[in-house]
């Protein structure tokens, strides 16, 4: 996904955590690959399934991704800020530049418990590895 959603390994990506609590339901759940659009009855989209069917399925062309979504439960439909203690990480891209990179540093400063990774391209399979900072 770093290709479609990170320019090209030049941006980054945030680690999540679920948070359920008294004031707050911040769930995430997997996206559901299907090769048939699902059918959803919007007048019945009070209903939990129905909701389920229509915002965590997607073309199986996409199952590359094994994609997570997050709602906040419960609220209607709008923009939502997560919440900052959803935070927990952030991965640099292999391809981040220097500016980028101590931009997001900086704000990194700010978060000192968020834990960082970087991705690095391997060097002999077509795949990333995500590296640990210390």
């Amino acid at each position: 996904m770093w290709g479609h959603y990170a320019d090209s390994h030049k941006g980054v990506c945030l680690i999540f955590d679920e948070i359920a609590n008294d004031k707050i339901q911040w769930f995430g759940f997997p996206v559901e690959y299907k090769e048939e659009r699902p059918r959803v009855n919007l007048t019945k989209f009070n209903n939990p399934e129905i909701m389920m069917s229509a915002l965590f399925h997607k073309s199986a062309h996409w199952s590359y991704e094994r994609e997570h979504r997050m709602i906040e439960w419960a609220k209607p439909p709008g923009y939502r800020a997560f919440p900052p203690q959803a935070l927990v990480g952030i991965i640099l891209g292999a391809s981040i530049s220097d500016d980028d990179e101590a931009f997001v540093r900086g704000l990194l400063a700010k978060r000192p418990a968020l834990e960082v990774y970087r991705t690095a391209i391997d060097a002999v399979e077509f795949k990333l590895n995500i590296i640990r900072e210390e």
